[in-house]
């Protein structure tokens, strides 16, 4: 992943997601909620995964949830959506 300045578009940092290296998964689709965590779907290990904009891991949800989440959207109420394309559904949550 690699992050720019929203206002120059300048480089700022970029890192790699484990969980994406064992490939399968190359068209990645990520959202930034208002506190600027980044929201990562985890195919492979069918979950969600939340990193800081640094690249650190914060913590991982949805292990059982999820079959093959493939995309994430977050709303400025704090909500997270997920698709999973495993079961063919969108589910709704708070972000934890």
């Amino acid at each position: 992943i690699q992050a720019f300045d929203t206002a120059s578009g300048a480089y700022v940092s970029s890192f790699v997601v484990s969980a994406w290296q064992s490939g399968g998964y190359d068209e990645p689709r990520i959202a930034v909620d208002d506190r600027g965590r980044l929201f990562l779907p985890d195919p492979a290990g069918g979950r969600m995964l939340v990193y800081s904009t640094a690249g650190k891991p914060l913590y991982g949800w949805g292990s059982g949830l999820f079959v093959k989440p493939l995309a994430v959207v977050t709303s400025k109420g704090g909500q997270v959506l997920v698709t999973d394309s495993g079961n063919n559904s969108l589910t709704v949550f708070t972000a934890p």
